[in-house]
């Protein structure tokens, strides 16, 4: 009898090794499947933030592009300005001329 203990004996522990490797085993590919899927959310999140970067960085092109076009159109109202600035100085200096005959004309005419 003691033979037949010795093979139970025996058979439970290979088993209950064969059991404990097969839970083991189980949950470490159980583990392993869980960080893989963790990994693969982590990747889709870059991606998305990725997208999101390149769709601000289009956004900003965009917005410097018209930048510049306003710019470009209060340069050229700075310019006309600048002309119309110039325009309005020699019409006063015109006028200032025109007073002055004026009233070299009045003195020599004699009017107060």
């Amino acid at each position: 009898m003691d033979t037949k203990y010795i093979v139970i004996m025996a058979a439970c522990v290979i088993g209950g090794l064969a059991g404990g490797y097969l839970i083991a085993n189980n949950l470490m590919q159980n583990q392993l499947t869980a960080y893989n899927l963790q990994l693969q959310s982590t990747e889709a999140a870059l991606n998305a933030s990725q997208a999101q970067l390149q769709a601000n960085n289009a956004l900003l092109q965009a917005q410097e592009a018209q930048l510049q076009a306003q710019n470009a159109v209060i340069q050229a109202n700075l310019a006309q300005l600048d002309a119309m600035t110039v325009q309005v100085q020699q019409l006063q200096a015109l006028t200032q001329s025109q007073d002055a005959l004026i009233k070299l004309l009045q003195a020599q005419l004699g009017l107060p």
